[in-house]
Order: structure tokens, then sequence, then C-alpha cells
């Protein structure tokens, strides 16, 4: 099976931009590459499809390719989030094609000027599960009727000894 990787990355904000360049300047290369190695290397092991999107660019098609898009997890709807885009909502697939797995607003209510454009999307995606309280209250202040499902961070779903059994123990000297 293969796994989109869905990357909204035309939109880079100007903190962030500051943020990348304040790490490049101050923390050694080597601490930066063994970081992302580790990251790297774990991405080698997952079989990702070949088809790029972004905000700017989806294939006409591809909501034939494939049965479900989920989208989700970390902030993935928050609207102080510059990135923010249809994307992230899914519109590029049928409704019945859409789970939104473990999203998290970031925040713990919307502008009103923020809520028709929320209501809209995420009224289309049937099944959705939300990372906190907040977020399921804010769905359910939209009006939208859909069955809301509050799930833990997916960084938790698995024990910590499954943790400690694919993990590798790291030297870490503590200051």
């Amino acid at each position: 099976e293969n796994i989109e990787g869905v990357y909204n990355d035309d939109k880079l904000g100007l903190c962030k931009f500051k943020i990348k360049n304040w790490i490049r300047a101050h923390i050694p290369k080597n601490i930066i590459w063994k970081k992302y190695s580790y990251f790297y290397d774990f991405n080698k092991l997952i079989n990702t499809s070949s088809i790029h999107i972004d905000s700017n660019h989806v294939p006409v098609d591809l909501y034939k390719k494939y049965d479900y898009f989920l989208t989700g997890s970390d902030q993935v709807w928050n609207p102080n989030f510059n990135r923010i885009s249809d994307i992230d909502f899914l519109t590029f697939c049928k409704n019945k094609q859409k789970i939104a797995f473990s999203a998290s607003f970031g925040v713990s209510k919307l502008e009103d000027n923020q809520k028709e454009y929320f209501y809209k999307n995420i009224n289309s995606i049937p099944n959705i599960s939300v990372r906190e309280d907040s977020g399921k209250c804010i769905i359910k202040e939209l009006g939208i009727k859909n069955n809301v499902e509050v799930l833990a961070d997916p960084t938790m779903l698995i024990s910590p000894e499954k943790w400690k059994s694919i993990s590798r123990t790291r030297n870490r000297r503590m200051e």
C-alpha cells in the first residue's frame, strides 16, 4: 500500500523563516544533520507515492487512485497558521473518501470571520476525530452534525513498552 504525503509548502511564514535561519546560524550542522538523519532513515521504510501535491497542484483524477484520504494530526486546522489551505480539508476528493484523524485546531475557539470557511470544509468530512475536547466543541458550535470522536495524540496510541522496543537507546549526557 502507498501512503501519500501531502505537504502545503507554498506559503512559508516569515517567522518560520527567521527561526530556521537562527537555528542554522547557532547550532552546529552535525547536530542538526544527526537529528534529521533519523527522520530520513525512517521515511525510507515507508512506501510512498511519487505524486507531489500542494495547494497549486493537485492531479485532477487523484481521487480515482485511492480509496481514502486522511488529514489530521497536530494543528492541521489551526486558523492562525498562514499555510492552511483547502488541501487540509481534502477538497480534492469525494466526501465519502475523507477522513480526519486526530485533527487539531490548536485554538479553543474560532473567530467569527473564520467560521464560514471552517463550516463549509469540515462539514464535508463524514469521519472526524480530533485530539482535544475543545476541537469537538468547535465543530459542534459550527453546527456540524457529524459524530466527532476525541482521540489521543497518535504518538500515544501505543504503550511505553512498545515505544521502547522500537526505539534505539540513545546515550545522552545530562549537564
